[in-house]
């Protein structure tokens, strides 16, 4: 889009697709031009495969699920069951047609080594200026009403008995100053926000607990790299989180979002170490199911037209 005129992308995408021999398209997470495209697509090109992708049941591109996309698209791939439940219950799908695969974490070669853990947590919790002692509470995420940041200030507040328990809050967006703000209002010393890093692994592996508190997500990437990493997880039942919280028995899910008294008591249960210990193990053991192998040979399948 940054180097094609609108006009010329279908000449353009025609001319790539006749040099490689494709007889794949895959549209991974949206494009507008891909929705304007695919129906001269499909009429052109009717042995290829169209496959496409969504994050999302709720905004975004399920909008441009009208009726007749279904002619266009051979498969889409959803990353969660409430996506597929839109599209079959809903919008006309058959569920062959619509493939649930999570997505995956980090690959090893993009997360700490395990035999670098202790020294890499001494480091940056001292650097951090927590203790030994703390319990921290890490959320990485966009500053943005979907992930209900503030919700994370208020339930600091809530804990503030609870001295050896720290919030530290990652990322930048558009409520990044009111969160700031919040965080001076409440003068809560023991919650913090960095503005946007490119080392969350690091940052799991020094934290305690993740948590997202968020009102809409597909699966987290952020909660998969925690599960990598042997953290155990506080979040909302929304997207697959949920699900696959309870499947995994990795964490606590709090069913509705903005649900602060329900957040406030995972969180006093999860400053019991011996739970955080057991949660911490189940993440570990399930931690294989979102390898970039995994979620590979899941896509590979339906790239090959199974499911």
């Amino acid at each position: 889009g940054d180097l094609v005129h609108p006009d010329a992308m279908y000449g353009v995408l025609s001319a790539i697709m006749d040099s490689l021999g494709t007889d794949i398209v895959f549209n991974a997470n949206g494009t507008t031009i891909f929705y304007e495209i695919v129906d001269r697509l499909r009429e052109d090109r009717p042995s290829v495969r169209i496959i496409d992708h969504l994050y999302d049941h709720r905004v975004g591109y399920i909008d441009r699920y009208t009726p007749g996309l279904q002619r266009a698209i051979d498969a889409c791939i959803a990353v969660n069951h409430r996506i597929a439940a839109e599209l079959t219950e809903h919008r006309g799908w058959t569920i062959d047609r619509v493939p649930v695969i999570w997505p995956c974490g980090r690959s090893d070669a993009g997360l700490p080594a395990v035999g670098d853990h202790v020294d890499l947590r001494r480091r940056l919790r001292r650097d951090l200026g927590y203790t030994d002692s703390d319990v921290v509470v890490l959320t990485a995420a966009r500053m943005n009403a979907q992930k209900r940041p503030l919700d994370l200030v208020a339930l600091a507040q809530r804990v503030v008995d609870l001295e050896q328990v720290h919030f530290l809050i990652v990322g930048g967006g558009a409520l990044e100053d009111d969160v700031d703000r919040s965080i001076r209002d409440v003068g809560n010393l023991r919650v913090r926000r960095l503005a946007f890093r490119n080392d969350i692994p690091d940052l799991i592996v020094a934290a305690d607990l993740g948590c997202l508190v968020s009102d809409f997500e597909g699966l987290p990437v952020f909660f998969l790299e925690c599960l990598q990493l042997g953290r155990p997880f506080l979040g909302t039942r929304v997207g697959d989180l949920g699900t696959v919280l309870d499947e995994t028995g990795a964490g606590v899910v709090v069913e509705n979002p903005g649900d602060l008294d329900a957040l406030e008591a995972a969180i006093r249960r999860l400053i019991d170490p011996d739970l955080r210990s057991q949660l911490a193990a189940r993440a570990l053991e399930a931690a294989p199911r979102f390898s970039v192998e995994s979620c590979a040979e899941a896509y590979a399948r339906v790239f090959e037209g199974g499911v």
